[in-house]
């Protein structure tokens, strides 16, 4: 059972982790307008002139309302661009530099034409056609003709899902004299359908990344275009090809290393992990298995019982059970008032504690116990007496010391409970172990993330997966196993006591030594709440709660306990707020090129 309440614990943390990474995600769909591209459709037409038609279909897909958006073609690789248009369904913007709806503002300078059109968008895909004709982008040379020329630009600033891209030559060649390659994303494929067809494919472009075309062809099918060297082009051509195909299938290979090392290495550290875990990690088998067990288990504090239980944490509880032992033991006797408050809507009864010092000779002090009656009644109090509220008061006012206070105490209870030996510290190793692998492998996957290498999600998510269920390394010794164990059957029995055949003690003095415990383990209130039925001592109207504890409720004097527990709550929480401040037949792209003509981008807002 505590090893599945750890597991879970471990796994709520990682959920509300998650949430947390995907929290920016979730607000900028919900509250910010986006843009992105379903499709890019793009026909490249090669006229016998050496001139190229170019029409592209961009679909946007909004998120919000739009109004504007922009598109922008270099110059460059032609010597004018003309017949510029852009049309939705067929019709085509008018040119004005009004900015109302329907028209489009085109400015033309010595390096390029941008356009921006106008239009009302809400929440919709809206396909929009862009047109134009490049003069003189077709360079012959003696041996062959080349076009090049990036049919979408690196300007775009965002991606797009699929685009394809088709270039079309006049009709006369033979697929066989046709060579074709494409620059861009590693992605992205090339394809020679026929002796005047070429298409480019890729899904999945991201933002500012351009898809250039190079393709040549007999010289024979432009025979009008006036662009012509005298020197063979194609041995030059084939020359960079191959140094770009090099360059971009190292990157490939380097990529599917990469992707398999970001898959392959954290599944050997989690499995590495796991059999660590078996043998540092995994809690030891005690020897007897106890459903219940009706007495103490074993006679140290409270608080020690709370750092066994909890793996070393120190809680609120622990503070509260520490002070009732003390009353308990007759180191000081507990005292409720209560007092009317008026408010708005009328009074309201509130409830203080007063603690006294009583002076009798008394058993030998924990350092920790010490530590908190000299706070408490020297530093806060007269001496003799302190109430919560003035507790809470000075934790408000001097929140250094009272922190200090705190952070002090729980270490002391951590140096006790070292002293039992109930943690190993061989699992705390690993542990730390477990965090810098996990740490190592997130980080891993960061990095191939950051080179294009999808695996490294993997390692990413992994890694902080590992790193997280680290704290399950953590483990008790045999005998804290063992002794846990009894303390898990003392408290089943505190919460099932009432439903037992077996009877259970009737003595209130054994009752009152219980609940010390029982606040500590988180059952105080089931067992106050079944005392009142089981014990008939409990509710009469005599009995106002321990010797060690006097209420001013009479028979609910045992309410008063909760009470207690809820002042000290209320002390720390106030205080921890009041601190808060190739070869040209197709294939895949290389990563070269860029020198081709065309290019630009746009935005949209």
């Amino acid at each position: 059972m505590i090893a599945k309440k750890r597991f879970g614990n471990h796994l709520k943390l990682l959920v509300l982790i998650s949430f947390f990474l995907l929290l920016p995600a979730f607000s900028t769909t919900a509250f910010a307008k986006s843009f992105s591209f379903t499709s890019v459709n793009v026909d490249l037409h090669v006229n016998p002139d050496g001139s190229i038609d170019l029409i592209e279909n961009r679909t946007f897909d909004f998120e919000g309302d739009f109004s504007w958006a922009t598109y922008e073609v270099f110059i460059k690789g032609a010597t004018d661009i003309t017949s510029f248009e852009v049309l939705e369904n067929g019709q085509p913007f008018q040119q004005s530099p009004a900015g109302t709806a329907g028209t489009v503002n085109i400015i033309k300078s010595p390096n390029a034409i941008k356009a921006q059109w106008y239009f009302n968008a809400s929440d919709q895909q809206r396909t929009f056609t862009f047109k134009y004709r490049a003069l003189d982008a077709v360079k012959v040379f003696a041996d062959v003709a080349e076009v090049n020329w990036k049919v979408i630009g690196a300007g775009w600033d965002e991606s797009a899902r699929n685009v394809k891209a088709t270039v079309r030559l006049p009709v006369g060649a033979e697929k066989s004299q046709i060579k074709a390659w494409g620059h861009g994303p590693l992605n992205g494929n090339v394809s020679i359908v026929n002796g005047n067809t070429i298409d480019y494919t890729v899904s999945g472009l991201p933002s500012h990344t351009f898809v250039e075309t190079r393709v040549t062809f007999p010289p024979a099918l432009v025979p009008q275009a006036s662009r012509r060297v005298s020197n063979d082009g194609l041995p030059t051509i084939l020359s960079e090809e191959k140094e770009w195909a090099n360059q971009a299938n190292a990157k490939r290979r380097l990529a599917r290393a990469g992707n398999a090392f970001g898959v392959i290495l954290p599944f050997l550290t989690l499995t590495a992990g796991f059999v660590l875990w078996l043998i540092f990690g995994k809690e030891h088998k005690v020897d007897t298995k106890l459903d219940y067990f009706r007495d103490l288990p074993y006679d140290y504090p409270p608080a020690i019982t709370g750092y066994l239980w909890r793996f070393g944490n120190v809680e609120v509880s622990d503070l509260t059970a520490t002070l009732m032992d003390l009353a308990r033991r007759g180191w000081l006797k507990i005292t409720e008032t209560k007092k009317e408050k008026q408010g708005f809507f009328g009074s309201k009864t509130e409830y203080d504690y007063e603690l006294e010092l009583l002076d009798e000779p008394k058993d030998k002090l924990q350092n920790f116990e010490a530590q908190m009656i000299a706070y408490f009644f020297r530093t806060i109090g007269n001496e003799k007496t302190v109430t919560m509220e003035e507790v809470k008061d000075y934790a408000k006012s001097h929140t250094t010391s009272f922190q200090g206070f705190m952070k002090k105490w729980k270490k002391s209870i951590k140096t006790a409970g070292k002293k039992n030996r109930f943690i190993e510290p061989t699992g705390t190793i690993m542990m730390s172990v477990n965090i810098f692998v996990g740490a190592a492998v997130a980080i891993t996957g960061v990095v191939l993330l950051t080179e294009g290498m999808y695996g490294g999600i993997v390692s990413l998510v992994l890694g902080i997966t590992q790193a997280l269920f680290s704290g399950l390394f953590r483990r008790r010794t045999k005998e804290g196993a063992q002794q846990l164990s009894k303390w898990a059957a003392f408290r089943r029995f505190l919460l099932h006591f009432s439903n037992l055949k077996e009877a259970a003690p009737s003595s209130m003095i054994i009752w009152e030594h219980y609940l010390v415990y029982a606040v500590t383990l988180g059952v105080a209130t089931q067992v106050i709440k079944q005392l009142k039925v089981v014990i008939p001592e409990a509710t009469a109207a005599h009995y106002s709660g321990p010797v060690w504890f006097h209420s001013s409720r009479g028979m609910e004097g045992f309410g008063g306990l909760e009470g207690l527990q809820n002042s000290f709550t209320q002390m720390t929480n106030a205080a921890s707020s009041a601190m808060s401040s190739g070869s040209g037949g197709g294939g895949g792209f290389s990563g070269g090129g860029g020198g081709g003509g065309g290019g630009g981008g746009g935005s949209a807002g």
